[in-house]
């Protein structure tokens, strides 16, 4: 990655000498996905594995349906509506911060 866009180039200047950030860069993220730099790309990737595209073809399949039984009852405000538990999951685990329990 080149560095002058590598999100993790400029952390708090505390940060590496706390003893939670236990040797971990700190990548500064919009929301934790954006980069300042390039906001309209995907920011930055890590060593979480995304599951087999099979995988995630059924996921999409099942939240798709899901998204048509709501549109079917009446209106649908949101395309991006979840179960925002799972996706929370989701998320703590790919990112491995343990925050849910």
């Amino acid at each position: 990655m080149d560095p002058a866009v590598d999100p993790t180039r400029e952390p708090l200047e505390d940060w590496s000498s706390l003893l939670g950030a236990d040797g971990r860069p700190l990548p500064r993220l919009y929301q934790d996905i954006f980069s300042l730099d390039y906001p309209d790309f995907l920011a930055f990737l890590g060593t979480s594995q995304l599951p087999q595209v099979q995988r995630m073809k059924t996921h999409v399949d099942a939240h798709h349906r899901l998204l048509c039984e709501i549109a079917r009852t009446g209106e649908l405000a949101n395309t991006n509506q979840r179960n925002n538990r799972d996706w929370y999951t989701w998320c703590d685990e790919a990112a491995g911060i343990d925050l849910i329990k």
